[in-house]
């Protein structure tokens, strides 16, 4: 059977306890937060004895001048029981909530804005619904303290009440402005984040601890699940470390958690921001603090590159190193690395152990393991050692190196607009020096599958830098379906293999009368 409430008969029950209910705790009203977002308030418009007088409520009840559609949060966690009034009177609840909390209290918000029903568990902070107007004629929120009493739900004694919500009573009187200071975990920092390594300074590569010191302003326990801390390197980046984990933050009290970190540059880091997992949802903190991290034992003291590169020719960078120290160094590897012309990564890579001697110099040659194909200027922009399986920044550097030679490319492979019988391809040497292409060869598919076809060079004849010729191609006497897509091109010329740059999703429709969209793509890769 179901336990009716004493405010008034009539009003939807909520369940009878289940076994005999423990004694009412006193201390927890006052840990409870405002049902509104945190740092916002909201005046005070009745206070109790208005409520008792006029026959409104049973236990310690307070409105406040919520508008419609304010978001309600839940002020603890515990059972919601989603209800409506429909007793035919002037005024009564509407659609409220009756929220019953471990410890002996039920918690009514009422007048909310939308029909719910049913129950079930929330946590402190949920959103559970919305203030309205329902079962009144002026907007706002009805917060009424419950207090139970073997299996009743009573008023609570009034007397041994001195906080409310985070609140002193006292202060909730009307007219007044109450700020929502007891949110049910609110995190921020407690200070600066510093980090704590086993042995004095901080060294690169070397794992260490970043200590995050914490304040829970809430009035419950915070359980983090999870820290992502932001950081700004010595080159400016930003980099994200983190860690999962299992750390409680007290309500109203304070903690430490850690996230391991392994700098893998020299110079000043910066801590910019934390954010942590709780129960799903991400609180982002500011945060400041730092540490400095020592360069690593060997040092780059000169790095040279070919100031000119012919296409095709493997990139071989100069690099010297040197040890500092009074013993000697290894390296599992190391690698330049920079973008070319076309802002893609290329890398020069010395792929073996390398010792250099105590106070000596070690000089070594790194070889990329692709040529280029494209001309224009490429640039070295950072070298790296590979130590304990992680890389390492020795140094950033720019380091130009002109790329030169012949470059081929396709702009255009797309039927004729009055004649879908012949495909046009447009060639354009984008180099740097003249070409004659000796065979085109094309690779692509279409629906009988995988074709390549052989162009003769004569079809193209000698190019001159910049130079674009147009090639008519009937399809009588190639075999290039209408649905044909090209996905790979080459070129020979001077005994020499050249792959053919394409524009992006190149290919034609035979069918239509305009340019597909695949054809009008254009620019190399």
């Amino acid at each position: 059977m179901g336990l009716l409430l004493v405010v008034a008969s009539g009003i939807r029950p909520v369940p009878a306890f289940a076994e005999e209910p423990e004694a009412t705790d006193y201390s927890l009203p006052g840990r409870f937060a405002l049902p509104w977002a945190c740092g916002e308030s909201f005046r005070v418009t009745w206070e109790p004895q208005g409520h008792w007088e006029n026959g409104k409520a049973t236990g310690v009840a307070y409105d406040f001048g919520l508008p419609v559609g304010t978001p309600v949060f839940a002020p603890a966690a515990g059972t919601a029981y989603f209800l409506r009034d429909d007793r035919p009177l002037e005024t009564n609840f509407g659609h409220y909530i009756d929220l019953v909390v471990e410890g002996g209290w039920l918690i009514r918000l009422a007048h909310l804005a939308e029909e719910q029903s049913g129950e079930r568990e929330v946590r402190a902070g949920e959103l559970i619904g919305y203030s309205g107007v329902s079962g009144v004629t002026e907007a706002h929120l009805h917060v009424e303290l419950l207090a139970r009493e073997g299996h009743m739900w009573v008023r609570p004694d009034v007397e041994r009440l001195d906080v409310l919500f985070g609140v002193p009573v006292a202060d909730l009187v009307e007219e007044t402005q109450v700020v929502n200071a007891g949110c049910a975990v609110s995190l921020a920092m407690d200070g600066e984040a510093r980090l704590e390594v086993p042995d004095g300074p901080t060294p690169i590569g070397q794992p260490a601890s970043l200590w995050l010191p914490l304040y829970n302003e809430g009035l419950e326990d915070a359980a983090v699940e999870r820290a992502a801390v932001s950081l700004r390197g010595p080159d400016g980046t930003l980099s994200t470390v983190t860690a999962e984990g299992a750390w409680d933050v007290p309500g109203k009290g304070h903690a430490e958690i850690t996230v391991p970190v392994r700098p893998d540059e020299a110079g000043p880091w910066a801590v910019e921001g934390v954010v942590l997992s709780v129960q799903g949802a991400a609180h982002h903190l500011p945060a400041a603090g730092g540490y400095l991290v020592d360069p690593a034992h060997v040092a780059l003291v000169g790095l040279r590159t070919p100031p000119v590169l012919q296409v095709g020719e493997q990139v071989r960078v100069e690099v010297w190193l040197q040890n500092e120290t009074d013993a000697d160094a290894a390296l599992d590897g190391l690698y330049v690395s920079g973008l070319t012309a076309s802002h893609e990564t290329w890398e020069a890579v010395a792929d073996r152990r390398i010792v250099v001697p105590a106070g000596e110099y070690r000089r070594l040659i790194l070889e990329t393991a692709s040529v280029p194909h494209s001309v224009g200027q490429w640039t070295a922009t950072r070298v790296d050692a590979l130590a304990s399986g992680e890389r390492l920044v020795l140094a950033r550097v720019e380091e130009g190196l002109s790329v030169e030679g012949a470059e081929v490319a396709i702009e255009r492979l797309e039927a004729l607009p009055d004649d879908a019988a012949t495909i046009s391809l447009v060639v354009t040497n984008r180099g740097t020096v003249p070409t004659a292409p000796d065979d085109l060869l094309l690779w692509g598919e279409d629906a009988d599958g995988w074709r390549d076809i052989s162009l003769p060079g004569d079809l193209i004849g000698p190019l001159a830098p910049g130079e674009s010729r147009e090639v008519l191609l009937a399809a009588d006497d190639y075999p290039l379906r209408p649905d044909f897509r090209l996905v790979d091109a080459g070129f020979w010329a001077a005994g020499e293999y050249l792959p053919l740059r394409l524009p992006p999703r190149l290919g034609y429709d035979a069918q239509a009368s305009e340019p597909s969209e695949e054809a009008a793509d254009s620019g190399t890769v």
